[in-house]
Parts: C-alpha cells; sequence; structure tokens
C-alpha cells in the first residue's frame, strides 16, 4: 500500500499547498498578518510560474531533439558506407540498430551476429557511439562490420542501391 501513496505524492502535495494558500487568501480578507502572508504567496506563485515556464522551454527543446534523424551507417574494415536508413533519436537503442540491420540483411544467409563485436574495444566503442547519440553529443551510428561479414550478409542492399 505504501507504493501506491510513493506514486500520488506530488499530486497530494500540490493538494495541500493549494488548500493552504487558499487559506491564506481567505485569512487575508480578515486580519493584516494574512495580507503580508497573501503577498508573499503572491511573489512565490509569480516565481514559480516564471521557473516552470523556463522547465517547460527546456523540456520541449529536450523532446525535440528526440525527433531529431540519426543516420546509420557501417564501417567496412575503415570504408563508411551509408545504409540511408534513419532513426529517430529517441528510438535509438542496441536493438534498435542491430534489428534493423537484422532486416536489410541477404535474406538466405541466416542471422547477422556482427564478428566485430567479438573484439571488446570496438564492441565497447559502439556501445558508446549509441550512449552519444541518445545524449544528443552525436548524430549519426557507425556499426564496425567485417568485410566478410559484409559481403555474406549485406552485399545485396548495397548493390540494388
Amino acid at each position: 500500500m505504501k507504493h501506491h501513496w510513493e506514486k500520488y505524492k506530488p499530486l497530494i502535495l500540490f493538494g495541500v499547498i493549494t488548500v493552504i494558500l487558499t487559506l491564506i487568501g481567505v485569512c487575508s480578507d480578515f486580519c493584516s498578518k494574512g495580507k503580508l502572508l497573501w503577498d508573499f504567496s503572491s511573489i512565490v506563485d509569480t516565481a514559480t510560474a516564471i521557473a516552470l515556464a523556463v522547465l517547460a522551454a527546456i523540456a520541449y527543446f529536450e523532446y525535440a531533439k528526440g525527433e531529431d534523424e540519426i543516420k546509420i551507417y557501417l564501417d567496412v574494415e575503415g570504408e563508411k558506407k551509408d545504409t540511408q536508413l534513419r532513426l529517430l533519436r529517441k528510438d535509438v537503442s542496441r536493438g534498435e540498430v542491430l534489428g534493423i540491420l537484422g532486416m536489410i540483411q541477404n535474406k538466405n544467409s541466416g542471422r547477422f551476429e556482427n564478428s566485430k563485436f567479438r573484439n571488446k574495444e570496438i564492441l565497447l566503442e559502439f556501445l558508446n557511439n549509441i550512449m552519444e547519440v541518445q545524449k544528443g553529443n552525436r548524430d549519426e551510428i557507425v556499426v564496425p562490420i567485417s568485410k566478410e561479414d559484409f559481403e555474406k550478409y549485406f552485399s545485396e542492399y548495397f548493390n540494388k542501391s
């Protein structure tokens, strides 16, 4: 049951603050101290509204960044090949990228597993590339791939282009 209340904690806090400020407003009509509290709460209200407007603008820019199109490239032994495929930044993940590559691989060749990822440094660099794209620091994904894997899994896709 505790988890249930935790879920609504911000809403309850909002309600309590609203009731307190309403009581201060009503009290301001009947006593001088209430007027002082009402003036103070009006100042806090204005400052909070401005702060929320700034936070909303920041949140919008973060949302808009998630709509950026990210290009996917294959790095075949140092040669960068444009797949002409794009993902929205908000959808970029290791599984999504590898799933898309699985969709474009040659039909008759089994599952693409990318032998380059058996090298720890290359795998870590690829995963770092994904994280940098997610953070908004990069605008492309580069998937390292051996010449053999490229020929076996993707040659037909690039020959059709």
